[in-house]
């Protein structure tokens, strides 16, 4: 460990011994400078803008605004390297403004990326679970379903941004694994917000069932819950960088979730800033200006 990476390590025990605010001595002396640029030699490894790769969101029309500027994030830091088939899974009501807001973001950052809205019915799903979290929030859990000729897909959140484009994720090769997703704890429970999903394996072993089984289960976090139970034994653990959220910081660094190899690898190389509680939108907080910065770009803010 570098002298550098010791005296964050002794910073790190220090604010958790002393119970000291996390925000602001994250903010002043921990969190990591990213630079949300796709350096050259990613499109060297990408192969130019020829290759194709599945992405998938779940929303409503309280979030789409939101969604649209995780996926201008996703398109600008991809000019030159990828390109993107996405997939928006929407409730019955979507609204045509919103269809049009992220098409046209889609068309102006990435006009040979494609977007396609799915409607789903989620009137069985709200008369099968107690949660008070949106519905859009399970639509994750049907992809399999949903989606029948694609057989892996990357979910991501909306409640983020991306800060390289996809390609080392869709390199990750998942074997028999069913999902591939960041560790949200040391036990090896994993965060949902940003999964790589083996679809084709899932409908070969019938997992949407069972998925569909846990609903009526008023888990504390309940795609997440019922994504790490019916995958359990069969989740690739990725790096860091795949899900980093800023506010989770210290902690998952004093508790071992995450090791300081992998921090020290998140200047250079984070793929996915992930908020989870306070949103950027309504407080800047922590590495809130990389949000603005691409909702500005997304013109509809």
């Amino acid at each position: 460990m570098t002298l550098s990476l010791k005296i964050k390590k002794w910073l790190v025990d220090y604010i958790a011994f002393r119970n000291k605010d996390y925000y602001t001595y994250q903010s002043r002396f921990l969190m990591p400078k990213i630079n949300p640029q796709t350096p050259a030699f990613d499109k060297a490894v990408a192969g130019g803008g020829n290759r194709r790769i599945n992405v998938a969101f779940g929303l409503d029309n309280n979030y789409w605004r939101f969604t649209g500027v995780a996926i201008t994030s996703l398109l600008a830091q991809s000019e030159g390297t990828c390109v993107y088939d996405i997939y928006c899974l929407v409730p019955p009501n979507f609204t045509q403004e919103a269809k049009w807001g992220l098409a046209g973001i889609v068309q102006r950052f990435s006009p040979e990326s494609k977007i396609t809205f799915i409607h789903v019915g989620d009137n069985n799903l709200r008369h099968r679970y107690p949660s008070p979290w949106a519905i859009s929030s399970y639509y994750r859990l049907m992809l399999p379903a949903i989606l029948p000729n694609v057989d892996k897909i990357i979910y991501a959140d909306s409640d983020a941004i991306f800060c390289r484009d996809l390609a080392s994720a869709d390199d990750i090769p998942l074997g028999q694994n069913l999902i591939a997703a960041v560790r949200d704890n040391t036990k090896g429970f994993v965060n949902s917000g940003f999964l790589i999903m083996n679809l084709r394996q899932m409908r070969q072993e019938n997992t949407y069932p069972y998925f569909m089984g846990l609903l009526p289960y008023n888990f504390q976090w309940p795609d997440q819950s019922i994504l790490n139970i019916c995958c359990k034994g069969r989740i690739l653990h990725l790096p860091w960088k795949y899900n980093f959220r800023p506010l989770l910081l210290v902690g998952e660094l004093q508790n071992g979730t995450h090791t300081y190899s992998e921090y020290a690898d998140l200047k250079d190389g984070v793929v996915f800033v992930h908020w989870c509680g306070p949103k950027p939108w309504n407080e800047r907080g922590l590495l809130g200006h990389l949000w603005q910065k691409f909702a500005d770009m997304s013109g509809l803010f």
